[in-house]
């Protein structure tokens, strides 16, 4: 089945895109300088990370629509986490995009059905209080869930899917 049927007429919601730096002080030191403020930084227990809205642009007609879009910039620690794995073997750079999706699993369900592999499952881990590092900084509640999913299969990066 393609990705196209399965996600016909189901709305989603990118919420950011995510990058893995060696660096966390260069990083914030250049999207300082390009123009991005109220940066939250916070430690958790896989290393650093930044969220931030980046600043609305224009670059030409019709080229790119005002919104928020968010950056989220990950610094791991030595921990031996899914993250530094990534950033050992490719190097600094895109991680993931994020979406947010009101069935968790009819989602994961189309998504996988149409090639993409899961990389990472935080559904067992996430609770009502968020305590878990991955839940930090989230909206970690309820019966939230988060999975990171390699999309190369439907020719797209790895997504990180959040919901209900």
């Amino acid at each position: 089945m393609q990705l196209q049927e399965a996600l016909a007429g189901m709305p989603l919601t990118y919420t950011h895109i995510c990058y893995l730096t060696n660096d966390m002080e260069k990083s914030i030191d250049a999207l300082t300088a390009m123009g991005v403020k109220d940066l939250k930084k916070v430690e958790f227990a896989l290393g650093v990370y930044v969220m931030a809205n980046l600043p609305d642009g224009y670059a030409a007609p019709d080229a790119a629509e005002a919104g928020v879009l968010r950056v989220e910039i990950i610094e791991p620690n030595a921990n031996g986490s899914f993250y530094r794995e990534h950033l050992d073997r490719f190097g600094q750079g895109l991680h993931h995009i994020g979406v947010l999706v009101p069935d968790f699993d009819r989602y994961l369900d189309a998504f996988t059905t149409a090639g993409c592999q899961m990389l990472f499952d935080m559904r067992p881990k996430m609770t009502k209080t968020g305590d878990t590092p991955a839940s930090e900084g989230a909206a970690a509640a309820g019966n939230y869930k988060m999975c990171y999913l390699d999309c190369a299969a439907i020719g797209f990066p790895t997504i990180e899917l959040v919901g209900t």
